[in-house]
């Protein structure tokens, strides 16, 4: 059977075209008669349009990309971001869309990007879509940002917020450096320096020292008060150079303190009796009556409003042995909070002082983790000279247990991560280090020198201060010591919770046939299931 050619209307059959420079047969008809390869080949395309070559700004010292015009944008190699900033950089493609483009693989130590680009564009008299790959090619340049060339200036800062605590240790700050960790929030400082009674946080923006700032107020208990000093003013354009200052106060009550109350302050929440242990600092404060189990939470503006008196910390604990422990039935059951039903347990314990084994007999809160034996640290107010004569005839008993004491501690298999820190010398400027910050006053060339031997003779001074000051227990320190490095590790490994917050990671030179097997109760050691494998790149 004959196959029926195809036809038109009225059966003609259709017309076909020939491109009048090649010949051959076109499907449709064009204004010119040609076909798509040869209007690639006569008619200017975008591969011959666009530059081949670019070159790319790059800040060695942040790692990141200029992004015309005036934005520094972070980004990897390979990245989606870095693909936008260099598609961003192609001209005259006018009214050519690009339908793909990838990274041709380069050395990094080249300073080359180069990208495979896929572009189509309509012929404007023909009316056909033409389509071409080309490779462009990126010079990397390197050029310090603004931020990275005002960083390079030793402490320039626009603004600083200078985190102050009022005690005798720096667990607080301890256990703020690992939340700081965490979060990555230290990563926007430009400079952080410890002081007198805290740390300099500096930034190169003041919106950065505001995130700050919110972020330690959902972290820590604190109050923060800002300060603007203007540095220059221009008249004729009404502008000024300002540096601004936050300074944020931490409550000075710690974990494992004793505070009193007034009586107006009880009645108010809810009949606790005189004096409260701090068990727990968040963003808050929680205290319990070791004699009742009561419990309440202070935000830090009712700690300011209350001001419970600070009775006793870690330095005033003595070590006493447990002879009994026994639980009671607490009277107060119906109204202490949650944490207290499931975290404390009311009981009585008989202890002995360790150092001449005097007896006595009173309630703790955590009863229930005491047997026959232990070792407790507890506040003895038979020791204490301190002036609420009158008040101490409602307290239960004359020994509070804060904690069990565990004299036999295994090798840590974790460890943890530090901030990197400027100390009070390590500058090269005078540097105001009161809690005002005064300012900075720049030195010239010519007086370098003897301004380090100026502050080489003020170091030696404030050391032989220093040195008298921690002996008479009246100077704080500017550097964590090893007590509290310790305490706080040992904190960790106690409180599950607390540890949920930071991150541990596991030590390189522990090995699990190092654990030590032993009879004796040893301190709570943390589950290997709860590290982190510490990264390093080389």
């Amino acid at each position: 059977m004959a196959q029926v050619q195809p036809t038109g209307l009225f059966g003609a059959t259709p017309a076909t075209t020939l491109c009048c420079l090649c010949g051959i047969p076109l499907k449709t008809s064009s204004e010119n008669n040609t076909c798509a390869n040869c209007v690639a080949a006569t008619v200017s395309s975008v591969a011959q349009r666009v530059p081949k070559s670019y070159t790319m700004i790059w800040c060695k010292g942040c790692e990141r990309y200029l992004k015309p015009p005036a934005s520094w944008v972070p980004a990897e190699l390979e990245s989606k971001e870095l693909m936008a900033i260099c598609l961003s950089k192609i001209m005259k493609l006018e009214k050519a869309r690009i339908t793909d483009a990838k990274f041709i693989w380069t050395e990094p130590h080249s300073r080359r990007i180069k990208i495979r680009m896929t572009a189509q564009e309509q012929h404007p008299s023909s009316l056909q879509i033409v389509q071409e790959s080309f490779t462009i090619e990126y010079v990397v340049q390197t050029m310090q940002c603004p931020d990275c060339t005002r960083l390079a200036a030793k402490n320039t800062w626009v603004a600083t917020v200078q985190v102050r605590q009022r005690v005798n240790h720096k667990r607080t700050f301890l256990y703020l450096e690992q939340l700081m960790l965490k979060s990555q929030i230290h990563k926007r400082c430009s400079n952080i320096k410890e002081a007198k009674n805290g740390v300099d946080f500096q930034f190169l923006h003041k919106n950065q020292a505001q995130q700050m700032q919110t972020w330690l107020e959902s972290a820590v208990p604190c109050k923060s008060s800002w300060s603007e000093r203007i540095i220059s003013t221009d008249v004729k354009s009404n502008t000024r150079n300002s540096k601004w200052t936050c300074v944020t106060e931490l409550a000075p009550v710690c974990k494992e303190d004793l505070v009193a109350l007034d009586s107006s302050t009880r009645k108010i929440l809810g009949g606790i009796g005189p004096v409260a242990l701090c068990y727990r600092v968040y963003s808050t404060i929680s205290f319990v009556d070791p004699f009742t189990l009561k419990c309440f939470t202070l935000n830090m503006q009712e700690f300011m409003k209350y001001e419970p008196k600070i009775l006793m910390s870690m330095a005033n604990l003595s070590l006493f042995y447990v002879i009994d422990s026994e639980e009671v039935t607490n009277p107060h059951e119906k109204s202490i909070s949650e944490y207290a039903r499931h975290g404390f347990r009311l009981a009585r314990v008989t202890v002995g002082r360790a150092k001449d084994s005097e007896v006595f007999t009173t309630l703790s809160h955590i009863g229930h983790y005491l047997k026959a034996g232990d070792e407790v640290l507890a506040y003895d107010f038979t020791l204490w000279n301190g002036q609420d004569g009158d008040e101490r005839d409602e307290w239960h008993s004359d020994v509070v247990i804060v904690r069990k004491h565990f004299a036999k501690r295994k090798k840590r298999a974790w460890k943890l991560k530090r901030l990197d820190m400027l100390g009070e010398e390590d500058n090269e400027m005078d540097v105001d280090q009161t809690d005002g910050n005064k300012g900075i006053k720049k030195r010239s060339d010519e007086m370098k020198e003897v301004s380090r031997k100026r502050q080489k003779i003020d170091r030696e001074k404030r050391k032989d201060r220093t040195i008298r000051g921690q002996a008479a227990g009246s100077r704080p320190k500017t550097q964590p010591s090893d007590a509290d490095v310790e305490r706080f590790m040992q904190e960790l490994e106690e409180d599950a919770d607390m540890r949920s917050r930071v991150n541990l990671y596991k030590a390189e030179e522990f090995a699990e046939s190092e654990r030590e097997d032993s009879d004796a109760e040893s301190a709570p050691e943390i589950p290997l299931g709860e590290l982190l494998d510490d990264l390093k790149l080389e």
